[in-house]
């Protein structure tokens, strides 16, 4: 009877287990269709603009902006006819916000060629793809190899850090084998010199100074590349320009510098734009912001915050006197490229008002400028680059996050330049640089003691030496 029991008992377990897993079959199955229907309606729809829309999974979508390539994925998936291969998914920022955009299928051949990233990034078109969970029956992504079969948060992150760190250690070990090359090409020139050939052992000799001098090169550039990293080096800064002591003349010599760092911009190839711009007749800036984008823009522009002196006659002047006057810069990092800022939305105050240019012009009629005020720092930013309050408010946030990042940045090395007063003399904050245009030329780094007798040369953006002598200071 005990074991009738019991049987019956083990009986109406199984049923009720195999009744579990018909209906968990079916809910996966119907789910799996809904899926795929949302997936084919999502396509079958117009792409829409990402600013707009609600930011659905598998959305298809329009935008545009600057795909960082370094950073995409190749997803192994089959397409429409069965056939095995990747769909190319890249990192795309709008706003604050971070999204994966799926850019489509290609062939395993067309993995990593060039071809595949040459499109207008104007026009960008692809579909939404949110981070889900790794399926159990999937095997593991090979990040090292850049082959996946699953988007998490996890590998994404470890992808990203090992993209970061290869592309840090390459130029070093490119360096370094053009090192050894230079020693070698060396020795064999100097085994050349106990030929009997004149003409050949003149050769030989110019060869090696040559070299030497590469060598001298090759090795400041080394010096420079092991020198311990601050983790905003690599991204983007935004300039802040304000005319300081020395009324107009001030604000006509804080147009100069925006001008001379605009020109610098473009020399390197950098992307830049004037968030902000308050100006002062005559023909000067009261303030400007600038946001650059670009390799290792807040590596080089970082020096560069402190008091700018000009010495000069100003165009205003009628009696020819020589007038001081002083601008101020700071070089900010864009925080969300370097780790999150956190923000209580209760410590910010948000203003709109009508947004205007140069002579009180309007740009737009709505009130589409923001100002927004952090009140425990009394912290205040204010963006009307766009015409849209959107962006300008989301703009206006990053550059909040980026002035308190830096406050707390500051507050950390002034602890550290105590043991270290190197780092200390090429700090922000003081006069860092004097233009002297009358009654002679020189433009002076007050740091470094580096010189230029060509100012004309300086203000149309040719820094490059300035610079230089400021990171080579810390070495």
């Amino acid at each position: 009877m005990k074991h009738k029991f019991l049987f019956s008992v083990f009986i109406i377990f199984f049923i009720f287990v195999f009744i579990g897993l018909g209906t968990w079959q079916i809910i996966r199955l119907n789910w799996k269709n809904n899926l795929i229907l949302e997936i084919e309606n999502s396509l079958k729809n117009p792409p829409v603009e990402l600013a707009q829309s609600n930011k659905e999974n598998f959305l298809k979508i329009k935008t545009s902006g600057s795909i960082d390539f370094d950073k995409q994925i190749y997803l192994y998936n089959l397409n429409e006819s069965g056939t095995p291969g990747f769909e190319v998914i890249n990192p795309i920022t709008i706003g604050d916000e971070n999204f994966l955009i799926n850019r489509g299928w290609i062939p395993f051949e067309k993995k990593g060629t060039q071809e595949i990233n040459v499109f207008d990034q104007n026009n960008i078109i692809g579909t939404l793809k949110t981070q889900g969970r790794k399926n159990i029956f999937k095997p593991d992504n090979d990040i090292e190899e850049n082959y996946w079969f699953s988007l998490n948060r996890e590998d994404i992150s470890k992808f990203t850090s090992l993209n970061k760190e290869y592309s840090e250690i390459t130029p070093v070990v490119e360096l370094y084998g053009n090192y050894n090359h230079s020693l070698q090409s060396i020795q064999e020139s100097k085994e050349m010199l106990y030929l009997e050939d004149r003409e050949i052992i003149e050769l030989a000799k110019q060869e090696i100074e040559d070299l030497e001098s590469s060598i001298e090169i090759i090795e400041k550039d080394l010096k420079l590349l092991l020198l311990p990293k601050d983790n905003a080096d690599d991204g983007a800064a935004y300039l802040e320009i304000r005319a300081g002591a020395g009324g107009d003349e001030a604000a006509i010599f804080a147009s100069d510098l925006l001008r001379l760092y605009s020109r610098f911009c473009e020399r390197e190839g950098w992307k830049f734009e004037l968030m902000t711009n308050k100006v002062s007749e005559p023909a000067g800036t009261k303030e400007a912001v600038m946001k650059i984008d670009g390799d290792g823009v807040y590596k080089y522009l970082k020096f560069e915050s402190g008091v700018h002196r000009v010495q000069r006659v100003p165009e205003t002047e009628s009696q020819g006197r020589i007038h001081t006057s002083t601008v101020t810069a700071a070089v900010l990092p864009v925080a969300d490229e370097v780790e999150e800022v956190e923000i209580d939305k209760n410590d910010l105050r948000v203003d709109t008002f009508r947004a205007s240019g140069a002579g009180g012009q309007h740009v737009n009629k709505t009130d589409s400028a923001v100002r927004i005020t952090h009140i425990p720092t009394n912290i205040v930013v204010q963006c009307q680059s766009d015409r849209s309050q959107h962006k300008n408010r989301s703009n206006a946030m990053k550059m909040i996050k980026s002035r308190i990042y830096e406050t707390e940045l500051q507050k950390r090395k002034e602890d550290e330049s105590i043991k270290n007063k190197e780092k200390k003399d090429i700090g922000w904050g003081n006069q860092i640089r004097s233009y002297v245009l009358q009654p002679y030329r020189l433009v002076k780094d007050n740091r470094t003691n580096f010189e230029s007798t060509n100012p004309d040369k300086v203000l149309d953006g040719q820094l490059d030496e300035f610079l230089e002598s400021s990171l080579y200071q810390i070495i």
